[in-house]
């Protein structure tokens, strides 16, 4: 019984991942947005000096840190990190509305 060799050789392919993927995109996008709408918020600039420096810091912080998660080719793992915040609000508004009524119900 022979066996092809062509047959059985595997080829070793490298996947080289793009940091740049969709939810870092975005990202960058609603920080540039949050970032302008503050700066042309109508308060004194003394008043806007930490709001600001707070949007600049912390936007770095997540868009490096779902950057090196899709360069690692995680795209997936950056889209539930990208999408936990909304996720929160989502349990929380949920949560409000069944315990908000209750407690409305439970005074009347």
């Amino acid at each position: 019984m022979e066996t092809d060799s062509r047959a059985v050789s595997t080829k070793l392919v490298l996947v080289k991942c793009s940091g740049w993927c969709i939810p870092v995109i975005i990202y960058v996008v609603l920080a540039a947005i949050v970032l302008v709408l503050t700066m042309m918020s109508p308060v004194p600039w003394a008043a806007k000096l930490f709001p600001i420096l707070v949007t600049i810091v912390w936007s770095a912080l997540v868009i490096l840190a779902l950057y090196l998660i899709c360069r690692s080719c995680h795209p997936g793992i950056a889209w539930y990190i990208f999408l936990l915040p909304l996720i929160f609000f989502i349990i929380l508004v949920i949560l409000v509305f069944i315990f908000g009524g209750i407690l409305l119900f439970s005074i009347v």
